[in-house]
């Protein structure tokens, strides 16, 4: 990217990339939500239960922002459905309903002030090594 174009970035965000709206440093949200789905996955996790571990980690960060009453109805949808798929990735309801509050509660644990939003992931996976991409919304948006 040239220096116009990281400079044409920096005027519509309002702030550099990088930076929080008070110019502090922040972190990147893929390292974040890593440590959070770490609670529940190894480091020598077959390349399948990390794509699912950071899915569901994604899922719970994103409950996590939710006010209460609104989390538990978006919880039981999420339950529901799985229980017409036979469960999420082979994972029965119950499970997954405590593998999703674990991440909730990891997530609001470690990273309470953090309420960007995921809008997308992805893992690739390189010599048994995870890369993991996320999109998310910028602090402070809704």
């Amino acid at each position: 990217m040239g220096r116009a174009s990281r400079r044409t970035r920096e005027l519509r965000v309002g702030f550099p990339p990088g930076l929080s709206s008070d110019g502090a440093p922040l972190e990147k949200i893929s390292a974040r939500l890593v440590e959070v789905a770490g609670c529940l996955m190894g480091e020598d996790a077959r390349p399948e239960v990390v794509r699912w571990g950071i899915g569901l980690a994604a899922l719970g960060w994103n409950l996590s922002l939710l006010p209460e009453e609104a989390r538990d109805r978006a919880m039981a949808e999420v339950l529901a459905g799985s229980e017409e798929k036979a469960g999420i990735a082979g994972i029965a309801p119950d499970l997954l309903g405590s593998i999703l509050e674990r991440f909730v509660e990891q997530k609001r644990l470690l990273y309470p002030d953090d309420s960007r939003m995921i809008l997308n992931w992805q893992v690739r996976m390189s010599r048994r090594q995870a890369h993991v991409t996320v999109v998310s919304t910028l602090p402070g948006e809704d």
